[in-house]
């Protein structure tokens, strides 16, 4: 999963640094609760939260949301190393203590419970646009 921040909007697209853009309008950004500051963007690859996230999917990510709710998705580093070191996932959480369980919406992956100081919480997702 390839993480890109989110420079400016022009003309109803969000444009990322090395300029590839995503059609999205500012005012979709707004009714998420996020300002293009505070949000990136992932592509989705694999199927282990089918049928929720697809393959291709791009979720948006605001990185000042990085508090563990109930049954929220994230965007996640395990092992407690910081962005850039280990891939980053999207997966739903659910945080009880001093753990974290990792939810596969896919069943055909295993839930997983590791301490919570072995996840790094890039941020939660607030939306995704659905590839077709």
């Amino acid at each position: 999963m390839v993480g890109h921040e989110i420079d400016e909007i022009v003309d109803g697209n969000i444009v990322q640094k090395d300029g590839f853009e995503v059609p999205l309008h500012r005012r979709t950004l707004r009714c998420m609760g996020v300002t293009t500051d505070s949000v990136y963007y992932l592509t989705i690859t694999g199927d282990s939260n089918i049928p929720v996230f697809n393959n291709g999917d791009i979720a948006f990510v605001d990185n000042t949301q990085t508090k563990v709710g109930f049954g929220q998705y994230y965007a996640i580093s395990l092992h407690g190393d910081t962005v850039g070191a280990r891939q980053i996932v999207v997966r739903k959480l659910t945080s009880i203590g001093d753990k974290i369980t990792i939810v596969h919406d896919n069943k055909q992956y295993p839930d997983i419970t590791v301490d919570a100081e072995n996840v790094f919480v890039v941020g939660r997702v607030v939306g995704c646009l659905k590839i077709m």
